[in-house]
């Protein structure tokens, strides 16, 4: 009988205090100067870095509409309510099983051609999701779609710690964490604005978003990104 929204509100509230600590600590540590051979970290942010988070948050919202938004949707064109228990999390069996071989390419690819092409697989499985004309081929839609977002996420998390190599790695994945809460936000947000009445919308929506996303990460990637070991 509890709000859902409170959980909801003391997990973030706990993790902002989290962070807010971790910050506080890392500040008081490094007051003593930098350590040996370190180097100090540039003044403000540059465009490619604007470029691979506009990129992350993109794909993000593209994951979050596809999943929580239309996939139920799909299946459910195929098989019944009581199928979904079973169908839904094929998309994280995907998405499991991908992610480690994601992890791997970025150490020797390099985190954003990985993240970029897995942003292209990723259009394509959403795409064939949206157009599947039988079961068989949604699932394996489903399973390409997690696949790719499991690539996808893992080395976006590289990539922000390449970013971050002059002694900010820190503040680059927080803020990628950050970015994947607000492309959450945006999806509960547009659920409650009652959204499911455009479905042939959100239907394309999450490809739409992943191609671009692509492209920024992509673009963002033209200069190298130092790699994580």
């Amino acid at each position: 009988d509890i709000d859902p929204r409170v959980p909801f509100a003391v997990s973030a509230l706990t993790l902002l205090a989290t962070t807010a600590g971790l910050i506080a600590v890392e500040r008081r540590l490094g007051d003593g100067g930098e350590t040996a051979g370190a180097k100090a970290a540039p003044a403000g942010v540059e465009p490619r870095v604007v470029l691979f988070f506009a990129g992350s948050v993109l794909l993000a919202l593209g994951f979050q509409v596809h999943f929580n938004l239309n996939s139920s949707g799909q299946y459910l064109r195929f098989a019944g309510p009581a199928a979904l228990q079973v169908l839904m999390p094929v998309f994280w069996i995907g998405f499991n099983l991908l992610m480690f071989p994601g992890a791997a390419l970025a150490r020797r690819l390099g985190a954003l051609p990985v993240m970029a092409g897995a942003a292209a697989l990723g259009v394509a499985g959403m795409a064939a999701a949206g157009l599947a004309g039988n079961l068989p081929v949604l699932v394996a839609a489903q399973f390409v779609a997690g696949g790719a977002w499991g690539g996808a996420l893992m080395a976006g998390f590289a990539g922000s710690m390449g970013f971050g190599h002059t002694g900010r790695e820190g503040l680059m994945v927080g803020a990628l964490s950050s970015l994947l809460a607000v492309a959450a936000l945006l999806r509960i947000a547009t659920a409650a604005a009652g959204a499911g009445a455009a479905a042939d919308v959100l239907t394309w929506l999450p490809p739409g978003l992943w191609a671009i996303g692509g492209v920024a990460v992509l673009a963002a990637g033209r200069r190298a990104v130092p790699r994580v070991a």
